[in-house]
C-alpha cells in the first residue's frame, strides 16, 4: 500500500472509533432520559417549582 492509502485508512478507522463512541454516548443518554420520564410520569420523582 502507498502511505496515502495507509494515512486515509487510519484517518477513517479513527473517524469510525470516534463515531462508534458517540453513538453509544447517545444512547447512554437515551436511556437515562427514559429512565427520568418514567420517574417523573409515574410521581417517584418531583421536581420543584420556584
Amino acid at each position: 500500500m502507498c502511505r496515502t492509502t495507509t494515512k486515509n485508512a487510519e484517518i477513517l478507522s479513527t473517524a469510525d472509533k470516534k463515531m462508534e463512541l458517540l453513538r453509544e454516548k447517545k444512547e447512554r443518554f437515551e436511556r437515562v432520559k427514559k429512565g427520568l420520564m418514567n420517574h417523573l410520569l409515574t410521581g417517584k420523582k418531583r421536581v420543584k417549582l420556584n
